[in-house]
C-alpha cells in the first residue's frame, strides 16, 4: 500500500496542486515557492489538526486534501481491528484503490471523507436510507413503509423487521447493482470510521529544516525525532516479550478489562477500588446518578522505547536539545542510517514492522550541515528506507537525486496571479518513465539537476570552450551581466544534437532556456531548435541561395583528375538503366563537395570501388548510395558551411542574418562567423581547446579587447547594428532580468 497522489486545495500558499507520489520522491524549487507546505499537507490530511485563518490561502473558502492510496492488500485491511469497519472499506475499494479526502471548514475544523461508487438511484444513498431508517421500531408499519421505498424487497421483509435487517437487505440490493447504475462521489465517512482509516495510513515523520527543529527534537513520542528513534529502537522490542508480559498483569491489576466476549473483568488492586469508591461516594452527593471509574493508563513497550533520551557528551554532558543546530542534525542522520542498516540486516526481525501501516518520512533539506560525501551516504539511506516506507524529501541539493532510485521529481514555482490576487504554488512534474537510462542519466546528472531544478535561466552551449569563455566576455562587456547574480547557468550539452531533448525537458520545468550555438546549426538540426515558421521560410531561402552560389562554382571549378574521370564515365553510360542515372546524381552531387571541400583519401577511394562494381556488375546501387548519401551530405554540409562563413556574398549574408535576427525573437543566439574558437584572438595559445579557452579569460580582460574580437551585425529589419556579442549578451541578460522580476 502506498500513497499514490495528493491534491491540496487553499492551504497556505497552494492554492490548487495535484502531484503524484512514489516510494522516493523529491520536492525542489526555490525558497518561498511551497515546498514545505506540500510536505505538510499530507500530515494535515492524516492528523487532521484543527487550523487557523493564517493557514487558508482565501479564507472564505475550504481546504481541501485528497489522497489516494493504492495497491491496498489483504494484510494492509487487517490492520483494520473492527471487521465490520474492515468489510466496509473493502467494498469501497476500486481496483485495490481508496479515495480519501479531508475537507476544512472555515472554522479550521475538519471532516475526513472517502470517494466511493456510490448508486444513481438516489433510494439507494446512504442520506437517503439513513433518513428512512431513523428512529423507526420494528413494527408492520414499518415494514410497508420499507416496501413503499423499496419494492425490491416485497415478501422479504417478514411482518416487524428491525433497522439492521432493513439495512443489510438494501445493501445486498446494492451489490447487485450493475457498474452502469453507480458513480463514484465523495460522501461522508461512516460514523466511527475516521479510527479505523487511521490505521490504513501511515504514521508521518516530518523532520523540518533547521529553523523548526529545535522545537522538534525533544525525544518524546509525539515529536518526529522521538518517532524515528522509536522505529530503530522497535528492532529490540521483540526480546522484551517478559517485560510485555509483566505491564499486562500490570494492566490487569489498575484496570477493568474489556473481555472479547463483550463482558468485564475487575481483578485490580483493593487499593485501586477503596479509591474509586471513595471519589464515587463523594461525587454522588451532589450528582447521585453520576457513576465514576478510575482508569490508568498502563506502560507499553512502544511508549517507553518512544520516550528514549539522548545525551551526548561534546565536553558538556547533556541533553540533545540543548546543543547545536548542526550536532541535532547530525543524530538525525546517525539515526536514519541505522534504520537503514536495520532493514539490510537479514537477522531484524521483520515482525515489528507487520503490526502497523509503516511510516511516512518528510524531510525538508536533508542535505543542510552535511558535505557532499555525507549527503550521498543519507541519500543511499532515504533509499533503504523507501524500498519498505515512503519517503518524501524537499531540497536544494543535486546530490539528491538519482534516475535509478528518485522515482518522482516535482519542481514547486511561485507564479504571480492577476493583479490584485495572491502569488500561489504551482507544481510541476518531471516525468522520466519515458526516457531510456542514457537520456535519463544525462538529464539528472549532477551539472544539469543544479542548473535545471534551482536557475530561473539556462543558457545551452556545446562544449567546453563556451562553457568558459561566454560568462567571462559578457561579465568583461558589462560587469551586472554576471551569471550567478541574474540567476543564469551556463550548461554544456556536448553536441548540438542534444539542445532538443534538453530543451523540452528544461521547458518543462518552466525555467527560461537560451541556446547559444555555432553557426552550423543553420545546417544541420535547424528543424529541431525550435524556431519560428518564418523563420524556417527565411532559412529555406537562404540554403537555396547558397547552394546557387556552389553550383555557380562548380561551372567554372577544376575538379582533379579521379572527379574528372568519374564525370566522364558517367556521361558515357549515363543513359544505361536508372540506376547508372541515379548514380550519375549521386556522382554529381559528389563532384560538387569535391569543389571547396578536401576529401578524405580513404573514403573517396571507397566509394570509387563501390562505384565500379556497379558498373561491372558485381555490386548493387543500393550498397554505394548507403554509404555514399551520409558522406555526401556531410561534405556538402560543409561547402555549405564555408560559404556560410566566408561573408562574400552579399545575398547570402542579408539572410543570414535575417534568419540569426529571427533566431534571436526565440532565445536561439548562433554565431555568425561559426564556433566561438573562431572569435579568440590568434596569439592566445595552448595544448587544446580548452587550454586556450582558459589562457583566453586569464589575458583578455578589458572591454575593447572584447569588442575588438568581431563586428557589428544587423540587429533588426529597420537597418540597426550592434556589436555581436554584445548585441547576443544584452538580449540574454536583459530578458534574464525581466523574467527574475515577473
Amino acid at each position: 500500500m502506498k500513497l499514490s497522489e495528493v491534491c491540496v486545495k487553499n492551504y497556505k500558499g497552494l492554492r490548487d496542486v495535484t502531484v503524484p507520489l512514489s516510494q522516493f520522491a523529491c520536492v525542489i524549487g526555490h525558497n518561498n515557492a511551497g515546498k514545505s507546505t506540500l510536505l505538510q499537507s499530507l500530515i494535515l490530511f492524516i492528523e487532521g489538526k484543527k487550523l487557523t485563518p493564517s493557514h487558508y490561502y482565501d479564507t472564505n473558502q475550504e481546504i481541501i486534501v485528497a489522497v489516494t492510496i493504492t495497491d491496498v492488500s489483504e494484510d494492509d485491511l487487517q490492520l483494520v481491528v473492527n471487521e465490520d469497519h474492515r468489510e466496509r472499506l473493502r467494498a469501497g475499494l476500486t481496483d485495490s484503490s481508496l479515495k480519501l479526502v479531508r475537507r476544512y471548514g472555515i472554522d479550521g475544523s475538519s471532516k475526513l471523507r472517502w470517494k466511493v461508487a456510490v448508486p444513481k438511484d438516489e433510494r439507494f444513498q446512504t442520506a437517503s436510507i439513513d433518513a428512512l431508517l431513523k428512529g423507526k421500531k420494528p413494527s408492520t408499519s414499518f415494514a410497508e413503509e420499507v416496501e413503499g421505498v423499496y419494492p425490491e424487497l416485497s415478501g422479504k421483509l417478514g411482518a416487524r423487521p428491525n433497522q439492521s435487517h432493513v439495512r443489510e437487505l438494501i445493501s445486498e440490493l446494492v451489490r447487485s447493482l450493475p457498474a452502469e447504475d453507480m458513480l463514484v462521489d465523495e460522501t461522508e465517512l461512516p460514523t466511527g470510521y475516521d479510527a479505523s482509516v487511521r490505521a490504513l495510513l501511515p504514521e508521518p515523520i516530518y523532520i523540518p529544516a533547521v529553523k523548526d527543529f529545535s522545537d522538534d527534537i525533544k525525544t518524546k513520542e509525539s515529536t518526529s525525532f522521538g518517532k524515528i528513534i522509536g522505529i530503530l529502537l522497535n528492532a529490540i522490542a521483540p526480546e522484551l516479550s517478559e517485560a510485555d508480559e509483566a505491564f499486562k498483569l500490570l494492566n490487569k491489576k489498575l484496570n477493568i478489562l474489556l473481555l472479547p466476549n463483550g463482558t468485564t473483568s475487575d481483578d485490580r488492586l483493593d487499593a485501586v477500588q477503596r479509591i474509586e469508591s471513595m471519589v464515587r461516594s463523594l461525587v454522588r452527593e451532589h450528582f447521585p446518578a453520576v457513576d465514576i471509574e478510575l482508569q490508568i493508563p498502563p506502560p507499553e513497550i512502544k511508549t517507553i522505547l518512544s520516550s528514549a533520551r539522548i545525551l551526548v557528551d561534546d565536553g558538556v554532558k547533556g541533553e540533545l536539545e540543548a546543543k547545536g543546530d548542526g550536532l541535532r542534525r547530525s543524530v538525525a542522520f546517525a539515526i536514519l542510517r541505522g534504520i537503514a542498516q536495520l532493514k539490510r540486516d537479514p537477522s531484524f526481525n521483520p515482525q515489528v514492522k507487520k503490526t502497523n501501516a509503516g511510516f511516512l518520512l518528510l524531510f525538508e533539506e536533508p542535505e543542510l550541515y552535511l558535505h557532499p560525501k555525507a549527503q550521498r551516504v543519507l541519500f543511499d539511506a532515504l533509499r533503504v528506507i523507501s524500498e519498505t516506507d515512503q519517503v518524501l524529501v524537499s531540497t536544494h541539493s543535486p546530490l539528491f537525486f538519482s534516475h535509478r532510485c528518485t522515482e518522482t521529481f516535482i519542481k514547486m514555482v511561485k507564479t504571480q496571479g492577476e493583479v490584485g490576487q495572491k502569488p500561489f504554488g504551482q507544481a510541476l512534474q518531471v516525468d522520466l518513465s519515458k526516457l531510456d537510462d542514457k537520456a535519463s542519466f544525462q538529464l539528472l546528472s549532477f551539472e544539469l539537476n543544479d542548473y535545471a531544478f534551482f536557475s530561473r535561466t539556462i543558457v545551452l552551449v556545446e562544449g567546453d570552450t563556451d562553457h568558459l569563455v561566454f560568462p567571462h566576455m559578457a561579465k568583461v562587456l558589462n560587469p551586472t551581466w554576471c551569471v550567478d547574480r541574474e540567476d543564469i547557468s551556463i550548461c554544456r550539452v556536448h553536441g548540438k544534437g542534444n539542445i532538443p531533448r534538453y530543451t523540452k525537458f528544461l521547458k518543462s520545468l518552466q525555467v527560461r532556456v537560451v541556446v547559444l550555438a555555432d553557426l552550423d546549426c543553420l545546417l544541420e538540426g535547424f528543424d529541431r531548435l525550435g524556431g519560428s515558421e518564418a523563420c524556417s521560410k527565411l532559412r529555406n531561402q537562404l540554403l537555396a541561395r547558397i547552394d546557387k552560389v556552389l553550383a555557380k562554382e562548380i561551372e567554372e571549378g577544376d575538379f582533379g583528375e579521379d572527379a574528372e574521370e568519374l564525370r566522364q564515365q558517367l556521361i558515357e553510360r549515363g543513359t544505361a538503366d536508372l540506376a547508372i542515372s541515379n548514380l550519375s546524381q549521386l556522382a554529381q552531387r559528389k563532384i560538387i563537395s569535391m569543389s571547396t571541400s578536401p576529401i578524405k583519401k580513404g573514403q573517396w577511394d571507397d566509394l570509387i570501388d563501390k562505384f565500379n562494381r556497379v558498373l561491372s556488375g558485381e555490386g548493387t546501387f543500393e550498397d554505394l548510395k548507403r554509404s555514399g548519401d551520409a558522406f555526401f551530405d556531410k561534405q556538402i554540409a560543409k561547402n555549405r558551411q564555408l560559404v556560410l562563413e566566408r561573408g562574400d556574398d552579399p545575398e547570402t549574408e542579408r539572410l543570414k542574418h535575417s534568419v540569426l535576427i529571427s533566431l534571436r525573437e526565440s532565445d536561439i543566439f548562433l554565431l555568425s562567423r561559426g564556433s566561438i574558437e573562431k572569435y579568440l584572438p590568434s596569439h592566445i595559445s595552448g595544448r587544446d581547446k580548452t587550454s586556450k579557452a582558459l589562457t583566453f579569460c586569464e589575458t583578455v580582460c578589458e572591454r575593447d579587447d572584447i569588442l575588438s574580437l568581431c563586428d557589428e551585425v544587423p540587429t533588426n529589419a529597420e537597418g540597426g547594428v550592434q556589436n555581436e556579442l554584445e548585441c547576443l549578451f544584452s538580449r540574454i541578460f536583459t530578458n534574464a532580468q525581466q523574467s527574475t522580476v515577473a
